[in-house]
């Protein structure tokens, strides 16, 4: 959901048969969405800086994570660089591949029409704790993200602060899910209405 519609912190609304997890906007740098309940989202929400982008992962075997959807969001440059690799990510969806392969068991967690920023490196999203996917390696191996795209973005960080400096570009959002009755103020546009904190 939008982090421009909420309090400072964390909140996790239900929304249906849904439930909403949202990130902190109190420090956004730092903070990461985490799903880890069944049947969650994360819908237009902007995600700048952090060393985790959007986490999606189950708690164990006893609490599964199925019916998960992450979508129409903005994931900026949450993938920390140094010494030749990459730490952390944009994206980490639980897609049930036994270790060290792609074969998914888990067909219910989705994502789709988000916007991964070109920041100087690579985007990656997740399977699983720590394999790398490109974005077009996580379109053929998993079919999700279809339709998101990476772009430049125009951002800048100032201390904990952060402000998107154009939505150009940005009018590339999808339909979300029915039982999610929540609406984005912009429906059309990626990520919050928010575009600069604190």
């Amino acid at each position: 959901m939008d982090r421009g519609q909420w309090p400072s912190r964390a909140v996790r609304a239900a929304s249906g048969a849904m439930a909403v997890l949202l990130a902190t906007q109190a420090a956004p740098l730092l903070a990461a969405t985490y799903c880890v309940d069944q049947r969650a989202a994360s819908a237009a929400d902007t995600n700048p800086g952090n060393e985790a982008g959007i986490v999606c992962m189950p708690r164990g075997a006893e609490w599964p994570l199925e019916n998960v959807h992450v979508l129409n969001n903005l994931l900026i440059r949450n993938t920390i660089t140094g010494d030749g690799h990459a730490r952390g990510g944009e994206l980490t969806v639980y897609m049930g591949c036994p270790e060290n392969s792609y074969a998914r068991t888990v067909t219910s967690n989705h994502s789709d029409y988000n916007l991964y920023a070109e920041a100087g490196w690579a985007p990656t999203m997740r399977h699983s704790w720590n394999p790398d996917n490109t974005l077009q390696q996580w379109q053929q191996r998993f079919g999700e993200d279809r339709h998101s795209k990476r772009m430049p973005v125009l951002f800048e960080f100032r201390g904990t602060g952060f402000k998107l400096l154009s939505r150009e570009g940005m009018g590339a959002a999808g339909p979300l899910p029915e039982p999610l009755q929540w609406k984005p103020p912009a429906p059309g546009l990626v990520g919050a209405s928010a575009t600069q904190w604190p």
